[in-house]
């Protein structure tokens, strides 16, 4: 997103950007106002293009989009971890009702082959008793090991999913009731965001410093550890902001 507050921007030079997007009766406004004009007409462009993006799979604009979504990610059907999962687990329970056959037919093999032991004999003498011990030979016996198939299962950490769920919906309810109607603080979100994720390693473009979706869609291509960590520090230092964790930098 364009940087208004850069000093190249002169008075002349935001008029002349405001007219080219449709704006007129720009005289006798201050450079303040003229600037904060110029980003909500900078922002109005990237929410428009948001609404334009197209479905990756019927490749129609997402809200005549009608192809089948998780209820609980909004991800289409190939795309849902949910239902990826869902599937990965009625293969396994599958593949275990087949093999329980097996299983029992082996085990009464092994059953039936086990050797038959004699219970030892005593034999009475005048003076003392003497047992005398009868086993019978084991029979040779070649022994059938059946092993299940390995079937082959992506890791999945229910865990980590699940605090990532619950920080989303903690930090998508802050933001909607705290952020998104004061202009006067959004700024500052936007700078403290883009230096959580500095602190990360991942530099946000100029086109996605002062949009909340953008921000959120950098942050979800990272491995699921990275965005538990992201977010459970914009919890911190947004949401809660718990002077505790500023104690090592006193």
């Amino acid at each position: 997103m364009i940087d208004f507050t850069d000093k190249k921007w002169t008075i002349p030079l935001l008029k002349n950007y405001l007219r080219q997007n449709g704006h007129s009766k720009l005289s006798g406004k201050k450079k303040a106002e003229l600037r904060q004009m110029a980003f909500n007409t900078e922002k109005g462009k990237a929410l428009q293009e948001e609404e334009n993006t197209l479905c990756e799979e019927c490749k129609k604009n997402i809200d005549d989009c009608d192809c089948e979504r998780c209820d609980d990610c909004f991800e289409t059907v190939r795309n849902c971890l949910c239902i990826q999962k869902q599937e990965r687990t009625k293969k396994l329970n599958q593949m275990k009702m087949m093999m329980k056959p097996l299983q029992n037919m082996f085990q009464q093999f092994t059953e039936s082959q086990k050797p038959e032991v004699v219970a030892p004999s005593i034999i009475e003498k005048p003076k003392k008793k003497i047992i005398k011990k009868v086993i019978k030979k084991k029979p040779e016996r070649r022994i059938v090991t059946i092993e299940e198939p390995k079937i082959e299962l992506d890791d999945f950490d229910i865990e980590t999913e699940l605090q990532i769920k619950a920080l989303k919906i903690k930090i998508k309810l802050f933001i909607s009731d705290k952020i998104e109607n004061k202009k006067s603080v959004q700024q500052d979100v936007f700078d403290l965001l883009d230096l959580i994720l500095k602190k990360h390693k991942i530099i946000l473009k100029e086109e996605e410093k002062n949009i909340f979706p953008k921000i959120f869609q950098r942050i979800f291509k990272e491995t699921k550890y990275t965005q538990k960590t992201i977010l459970k520090d914009i919890v911190i230092y947004l949401v809660e902001c718990k002077t505790s964790t500023f104690n090592s930098l006193l």
